[in-house]
């Protein structure tokens, strides 16, 4: 959808998270996973880029534009979800997508919102899809006024939810946790 299409208006429920069960199937996992697998990983850093921080541990890739259909899933997702819940003006991707690592036993992201640092305002929503299972720890939970809500994402399986949410993933306490992440761009909030 772009800015200029109208769309049903309606009270935005920004406290609402939304879940989609099958984002990408084993066969999609591997080819994302395949797309990238000639590009080294960094070492993840926050908008402090405090290198002695354990704040977020964890590693990660970019993933190109060119792989589209990696995009345009995420894209028809988020506006069905941005259309139900939150009304968001959205234009599309700023950011890459980011495939992340998250190893055990030091391997979390502590809570943060991901329109908080210089240059990413622009983000509107944000999507975390799990590529695997077989690990132990490394939920997705949200802050929402005094709710707090965990998640523990199945392979496959993604989380919409409005980029200043505050969300964190606990530490993973055995084996490795992987998944894409990826924002929804908009204007900047003024």
């Amino acid at each position: 959808m772009t800015k200029t299409e109208e769309r049903e208006v309606r009270d935005a429920i920004f406290e609402k998270y939304y879940i989609v069960d099958d984002l990408y199937d084993e066969v999609e996992i591997k080819n994302i996973e395949k797309s990238i697998e000639h590009i080294s990983y960094a070492q993840a850093d926050t908008v402090s880029k405090d290198p002695d921080d354990d704040y977020r541990v964890s590693s990660v890739k970019w993933i190109p534009f060119e792989n589209d259909w990696i995009y345009d899933r995420i894209w028809e997702h988020s506006n069905i979800a941005n259309n139900e819940l939150w009304g968001f003006d959205v234009i599309g991707f700023k950011d890459s997508a980011q495939f992340t690592k998250y190893t055990a036993p030091t391997g979390k992201y502590d809570y943060h919102l991901d329109i908080n640092g210089e240059g990413i305002n622009h983000r509107k929503i944000s999507v975390i899809c799990a590529l695997n299972d077989g690990y132990k720890g490394g939920g997705v939970e949200f802050k929402t006024g005094r709710e707090t809500h965990a998640l523990d994402l199945k392979k496959g399986q993604a989380v919409f939810f409005p980029s200043f949410f505050l969300h964190r993933v606990l530490p993973i306490t055995e084996g490795v946790r992987k998944s894409l992440v990826q924002w929804i761009s908009g204007e900047p909030y003024r």
